[in-house]
């Protein structure tokens, strides 16, 4: 069972980065007409540029994704140590034999 979580907890974790490079990276393009100067050697009168431009919504959105993660593994990792408490207590409190079950008093 541990090494099952553990390949879907890699799996899981390189979606999520995956997911993070690509909002980062993520650009819309921008196209510009620059009207020139009337050149007698040049014939072009308009030049269109175009530039990548990165939306400020992707930006926090794949810094979003990342604080998700990072909660998302804190919870794991709590449900972890609760479920180690737990069998810890269940021993603990365990009679031996055939005694019942039963917290000290």
């Amino acid at each position: 069972v541990p090494l099952g979580l553990f390949v879907l907890f890699c799996g899981f974790s390189l979606h999520v980065l995956w997911t993070f490079i690509l909002l980062q990276t993520a650009t819309t393009v921008k196209t510009e007409i620059l009207h020139l100067q009337p050149l007698p050697q040049v014939p072009v009168r308009d030049l269109a540029v175009e530039f990548l431009v990165q939306d400020n919504m992707t930006y926090y959105l794949s810094w979003a994704v990342l604080f998700g993660y990072l909660w998302t593994t804190a919870c794991l990792q709590a449900a972890g140590y609760m479920s180690v408490a737990f069998t810890t207590v269940w021993w603990y409190f365990s009679a031996h034999g055939e005694a019942p079950k039963a917290a000290p008093r």
